[in-house]
């Protein structure tokens, strides 16, 4: 029996590297379609979707109701279709809240994404930006 290869649904709604996540995707045989809008979003026919994000919480989610694409989201995730993986912003966006923002999220997963600093966990996880210097050998 030969299994099918994974089709995976990611949507595009201005807010990530899709680009290089459909590499990423190549890299490992996995078939990429890219979603633009609700009718694809809900018709579409794929193995799984991919919310990626970069950027603000609440540019995103004004963004996502801009192009209407929220109802559909939820939709497609009430269904249970097909597993959804938010990534990096993509999974902030699926919370109720997040301490980036002011707007509501999807509410896909209930809670709060809150700051680690908030939380007191010590050491707080480094993310970010370093200088890099080069010392002569």
């Amino acid at each position: 029996m030969i299994k099918a290869i994974p089709k995976v649904g990611i949507l595009d709604y201005g807010s990530g590297n899709i680009a290089a996540l459909q590499q990423a995707l190549k890299c490992i045989s996995v078939e990429s379609v890219v979603l633009t809008n609700k009718s694809e979003l809900k018709n579409a026919n794929y193995s799984h979707l991919i919310l990626p994000g970069v950027g603000r919480f609440d540019m995103s989610m004004v963004t996502l109701h801009k192009y209407e694409l929220v109802d559909s989201l939820k939709q497609v995730a009430k269904s249970g279709k097909y597993p959804i993986l938010g990534i990096c912003l993509g999974m902030h966006l699926m919370a109720d809240f997040s301490f980036e923002g002011e707007c509501e999220g999807l509410s896909l997963i209930p809670g709060e994404v809150k700051s680690l600093n908030s939380i007191n966990i010590n050491p707080t996880p480094h993310m970010g930006w370093n200088k890099v210097f080069l010392n002569s050998l």
